[in-house]
């Protein structure tokens, strides 16, 4: 139903206006497979399919990992940008520059994985530049010191931290 009523909204829009867009951004929990760390193939292309409606089906979907995502393969998801023209998540982080406007204006969107953020164990200097009360800073810090039994999810979280630094 969502992607029915982003469909029709979007083909009313008179064109250049805010209801038109030119991309779609998908902000994670892609998709909810049966079994939560093994999608299936059938399950890849439902939720691809989503986005196959006369108004959409054309704009260029770009996305992030959220937390469902994060119970399989996270390669999986990154390989669809390599199988789909429409899908775009060339990496778990990322940022990307968007035209905007008709005066050459480019927008920034900075793709962050959450997931990375709390399993992983790099010491964050910048928790203490924070303007915080204490209790917030602790629930920061447990936050940030909460570690991933899967090393590569921290090794992955290390380097988003340091690339956002």
């Amino acid at each position: 139903m969502v992607f029915d009523a982003m469909n029709t909204q979007i083909g009313s829009a008179e064109e250049d206006s805010i209801a038109d867009p030119s991309f779609i951004v998908s902000v994670g929990d892609n998709i909810y497979p049966a079994v939560s760390n093994a999608p299936t193939l059938e399950e890849w292309e439902l939720m691809l399919g989503l986005f196959n409606r006369t108004n959409i089906a054309d704009l260029p979907v770009w996305a992030i990992r959220g937390n469902k995502d994060a119970n399989f393969d996270w390669t999986e998801e990154i390989q669809l940008t390599m199988e789909q023209q429409q899908w775009s998540l060339p990496s778990l982080y990322y940022k990307q520059l968007i035209p905007s406007g008709k005066n050459g204006e480019l927008m920034g969107l900075l793709y962050i994985d959450s997931v990375l953020m709390a399993c992983s164990d790099y010491t964050a200097s910048w928790l203490n530049t924070l303007n915080v009360t204490d209790v917030q800073h602790q629930n920061i810090k447990r936050l940030r010191q909460s570690v991933c039994a899967d090393p590569g999810q921290v090794q992955w979280g290390n380097m988003q931290y340091e690339w956002i630094v």
